[in-house]
């Protein structure tokens, strides 16, 4: 399906009555949303040591993290390579669509995510941490490929202030191919900035066709859909996990608005994502950043060593 271009009708993933996930609730008169979250103590232990955790958890300090997200993207202007802009276009005069404004980057720079994800460094474990060492405290991680499990966010608004509702993000394989054998992965503890997120999601490219499910969510006790406004954006995460794998995908997103359906494809700056499977590399944990040597690790399966690849 292209962007703008309606849905089938009955039977798509907003009205599919076999979904099991338990979408969000809207009540009230204005634009309060209220997600159906569960408290981490009832979660699997995989899911909640990878949890996305609010830092600051006042509610001005949301609204300050929201004003961000929403000048963030009224600033971009026009949508460049990797941002979608989603009017459609077969709808005109007053009654014309709302515009769905969206990104997807690898992460962390909206959010603060308390988890660990893995990078590939193509030499040695010792010319990585040269390379992270403190005295290169500048560096970036983020420019190195993810490997065994990745963390995408998505920050999302609209043009508008009715609300539209926007569906799990999905991963959309374009190849795979024989994973790398020669490098390390590091597995670092992860960064950045801001505040929580309301929508959590996992995938796992191992499957040509990845299935998209709501993170550690067991009978649909987690939220799978978003109502997002011009005066409600919101920040969606997708946790990808590969293990067999050089894969290579974009990031699709769907949304309703005005009883229509429409998707759209999102890139990394107008590239691919990639990422590479965990199994044939060795593993080294820790933080060179902080002074935390790299030590080898092994013999549990890589979620244990970077929680919500599952």
């Amino acid at each position: 399906m292209t962007e703008g271009e309606e849905s089938p009708g009955p039977g798509d993933e907003f009205t599919n009555t076999a979904n099991s996930y338990a979408g969000p609730t809207h009540t009230g008169s204005g634009n309060q949303v209220n997600y159906a979250f569960v408290h981490p103590s009832q979660l699997p232990g995989r899911a909640r040591r990878a949890r996305a955790w609010l830092v600051l958890g006042a509610s001005s300090v949301v609204v300050v993290a929201a004003t961000v997200v929403a000048v963030l993207l009224t600033q971009a202007g026009a949508a460049p390579a990797g941002r979608a802009s989603g009017a459609a276009s077969s709808v005109k005069g007053p009654a014309a669509a709302e515009n769905l404004d969206a990104q997807a980057t690898w992460c962390c720079k909206l959010i603060m995510a308390e988890t660990s994800t893995g990078f590939y460094w193509p030499g040695s474990v010792d010319t990585l941490s040269a390379e992270f060492g403190p005295q290169r405290s500048g560096f970036d991680p983020t420019a190195l490929t993810p490997a065994g499990l990745g963390l995408i966010e998505i920050p999302v608004q609209t043009s508008g202030t009715e609300p539209i509702l926007v569906a799990p993000p999905k991963a959309i394989v374009r190849s795979r191919s024989q994973n790398l054998t020669r490098g390390v992965i590091a597995i670092l503890p992860r960064g950045g900035q801001g505040g929580g997120v309301p929508g959590q999601f996992e995938a796992d490219v191992d499957n040509p066709t990845p299935v998209t499910t709501p993170l550690g969510a067991t009978g649909g006790q987690s939220a799978a859909y978003q109502y997002v406004s011009g005066n409600t954006p919101e920040i969606l995460t997708l946790f990808v996990a590969d293990k067999n794998y050089d894969c290579v995908f974009d990031v699709q997103l769907t949304w309703r608005e005005q009883g229509r359906t429409h998707t759209t494809l999102l890139t990394n700056d107008g590239k691919h994502f990639r990422i590479l499977g965990s199994t044939g590399l060795p593993w080294y944990a820790g933080d060179p950043r902080l002074g935390v040597k790299l030590k080898r690790v092994s013999g549990r399966p890589f979620s244990h060593y970077a929680p919500g690849a599952g």
